[in-house]
């Protein structure tokens, strides 16, 4: 069973239904509420990854972004949807640079997003080799797109040795 740490983007809240639909697939998903307005976010989101040692992260937006300093830090397993990767400072305590492990990496991109620029998005995701998907949607990840998403890539996350 996979244990799955999901960190919500900057405009959204818990609960989340795709919490609610990595659950039905039989996952463990932690989660916890982020407030991106401080600046001890991404030490929280740290705390909470040492104390849940997930086997996946998955991140939205500023979670997304959030998810790759885990992932690259903690060696673990990454699924991103439309990660916030503008070069705008959050102020939310973000390390300088990613970790320096390159754990499998998963991103989900809406051609449409006008939030997170999608060109700028696969550039910087080229330097994790990431595996890139493109869906019609926009920045926020409607719950239909994403489950296909999920679904399609569960397989593989299935098969990651840690």
């Amino acid at each position: 069973m996979q244990r799955v740490a999901f960190y919500h983007g900057k405009e959204s809240k818990l609960p989340s239904s795709k919490v609610d639909f990595m659950m039905t697939m039989g996952w463990e998903v932690g989660c916890i509420e982020m407030d991106y307005s401080c600046n001890f976010a991404y030490t929280k989101a740290d705390k909470f990854i040492n104390e849940f040692r997930p086997s996946i992260v998955v991140g939205s937006s500023l979670g997304g972004l959030v998810s790759i300093h885990l992932g690259t830090r903690h060696n673990v397993p990454m699924v991103l949807l439309n990660p916030a990767l503008n070069s705008v400072q959050y102020g939310i305590g973000l390390p300088d640079k990613w970790g320096e492990f390159r754990p499998a990496c998963y991103a989900l991109i809406g051609k449409n997003d006008v939030v997170v620029d999608p060109v700028m998005s696969v550039n910087a995701l080229g330097e994790l080799n990431c595996q890139i998907t493109f869906g019609e949607h926009g920045h926020r990840t409607p719950l239909d797109i994403f489950s296909k998403f999920i679904s399609e890539i569960s397989k593989e996350l299935n098969n990651i040795k840690r």
